[in-house]
């Protein structure tokens, strides 16, 4: 990974187009939203990897809340249960963040055509390349309303949720009105196993 040098992140085309360190964290009708991991860190195998994570492209608006007390405990429990699950076999992590599909987008900064859009639901998955093991976790980052997600029901302000691999694809589809998602493409593991 190269840094960019500090008269990069001074260019004003560079600030307009997209989040620099200064944009966070920042204060946006009274919620404090701070720069969130999509890729988590804390799954990484690797210092490099880890360290990658902390990278602008990979950085999604959140707010503080959100971080503390749902989304950074439920990574923290998805990691163990890598580490349990997956062991020596290599473990394949798939994460994401859907857009608001309907009313208004939140962008962070707000000025003009904002640089982050506020995911309306994030997301994360993993599948171990031995044994089959895979499991998947939800998070609805928005401090009002309801999400909806088909079978699962709804998650509710700041919540939360382990899911299965399985569920995970079908909260997508809903989502992003589709018939179908698939995460891992021909399949992480047996075309019969029931996550």
């Amino acid at each position: 990974m190269t840094l960019l040098t500090p008269a990069a992140l001074r260019d004003p085309a560079v600030r307009r187009s997209q989040a620099v360190d200064g944009t966070y964290p920042l204060e946006v009708g009274g919620v404090r939203y701070v720069r969130g991991q999509l890729n988590p860190a804390n799954l990484q195998g690797s210092r490099p990897s880890r360290s990658a994570t902390y990278a602008l492209t990979n950085a999604v608006p959140y707010p503080r809340p959100f971080h503390q007390a749902g989304w950074r405990p439920l990574l923290r429990k998805m990691a163990a249960r890598v580490r349990r699950e997956c062991g020596r076999s290599p473990a394949f992590l798939v994460s994401g963040a859907a857009r608001q599909t309907k009313g208004k987008e939140l962008w962070v900064p707000p000025r003009g055509k904002g640089r982050s859009a506020v995911p309306r639901l994030l997301w994360v998955a993993f599948c171990c390349g031995q044994g089959g093991a895979s499991g998947a976790a939800v998070g609805y980052p928005w401090a009002n309303g309801r999400l909806a997600l088909g079978p699962l029901g709804e998650l509710g302000p700041y919540e939360t949720r382990e899911v299965s691999l399985r569920q995970l694809e079908v909260a997508l589809a809903v989502q992003m009105g589709r018939n179908s998602v698939r995460i891992y493409s021909g399949g992480c593991h047996g075309p019969a196993s029931e996550n």
